[in-house]
């Protein structure tokens, strides 16, 4: 996803997306 990109989106949102990564 690109929620890094997305300031919108929730600070878990992202954290949990790296951890994906």
């Amino acid at each position: 996803t690109s929620s890094e990109m997305t300031p919108n989106v929730p600070l878990g949102e992202t954290i949990m997306a790296r951890l994906k990564q």
